[in-house]
């Protein structure tokens, strides 16, 4: 997999002091009826998974955490809820396909994902409590696959959580940025007429013909963008006898194209957006090995994918 650098961009959510309490009844002086005061304390501000690999075998996720404050002399009931911002939704990278996900309420026990716009309120569910003056927290787990992503990217939702009390009425609410940040990447496998020696391909040519050596081999390349491909020999394209002086030149034939394998890059990918997938013929084309001393030439070639 080549080395991929990524500039990582922190966004902060900010909220009046006004957006980020409220009260169920109205101020109220001696003799009033006490009051629930809501505050919705969101650490981290917006619930990004940063730096998402998408071909390391996992899918992206994490859990976030949210704090309920009540700070008045009445205990507050409520439902925590999300909306959607007017928005379809799915995580979105600018203007491509928007991507499904799901978050899930660990506190409650029940799936708060706002499918149609807006979290199901379930008829058996059951108001969160906090006494006066008392604090609950709370943790949502956020979970999307790896295979719907369409490519490298910042993957964005904002939602809003809103507790609305017992009756839906709305109480309070805090904006939350949701997403995932997919790292541009590539990965490449070799499949074929090859064995493994300490880690790397071990590829009999055979006896020495010039001409195509007779060794069925593929590269199989995943990316998330555009892609190239370079190669760089130890002995310049050539395959060594030993320590000795005595070389045979080769090329490199990927996907049908002839390059040298001295070095430098030996194939492009076709230059649109999005994931790439593909499944590459890989051979060697063997020069003159007239009047070359007979024993085993070999050499040590390096193969480079990375993203464009």
């Amino acid at each position: 997999m080549s080395a991929v650098k990524a500039g990582l961009l922190a966004l902060l959510s900010t909220l009046s002091a006004a957006a980020a309490t409220a009260q169920v009844n109205p101020a109220h002086g001696a003799g009033q009826v006490p009051q629930c005061q809501l505050h919705i304390n969101v650490p981290a501000g917006s619930w990004i998974v940063d730096g998402f690999d998408p071909f390391a075998g996992t899918d992206p996720g994490a859990s976030f955490d949210v704090l309920f404050v009540n700070t008045g002399d009445r205990e507050c009931r409520f439902f925590p809820l999300f909306q959607l911002d007017q928005a379809p939704f799915g995580i979105q990278a600018e203007s491509g396909p928007r991507v499904p996900y799901t978050l899930y309420d660990d506190l409650s026990n029940y799936d708060a994902t706002p499918l149609g716009g807006r979290t199901l309120r379930r008829a058996v569910a059951q108001p969160v409590i906090i006494a006066p003056h008392g604090q609950q927290a709370g943790r949502y787990t956020f979970h999307t696959q790896a295979s719907s992503l369409p490519g490298d990217g910042f993957f964005t939702q904002r939602l809003i959580l809103e507790a609305e009390d017992v009756n839906g009425t709305p109480i309070i609410d805090r904006q939350i940025l949701l997403g995932v940040r997919v790292l541009p990447s590539a990965v490449m496998t070799l499949a074929g007429a090859f064995t493994r020696v300490n880690g790397q391909a071990d590829v009999d040519l055979g006896t020495l013909q010039t001409g195509i050596a007779p060794v069925p081999l593929q590269l199989q390349v995943r990316s998330t963008r555009a892609y190239q491909l370079s190669a760089e020999s130890l002995n310049g394209g050539r395959l060594r006898l030993g320590t000795t002086g005595w070389y045979v030149p080769y090329d490199l034939i990927v996907n049908g194209q002839q390059k040298p394998a001295s070095g430098g890059r030996v194939y492009e990918s076709a230059r649109t957006t999005g994931n790439h997938q593909e499944v590459l013929p890989l051979g060697f084309r063997i020069g003159s090995v007239e009047q070359h001393r007979a024993g085993i030439y070999s050499d040590l070639l390096t193969l480079t994918v990375a993203v464009q």
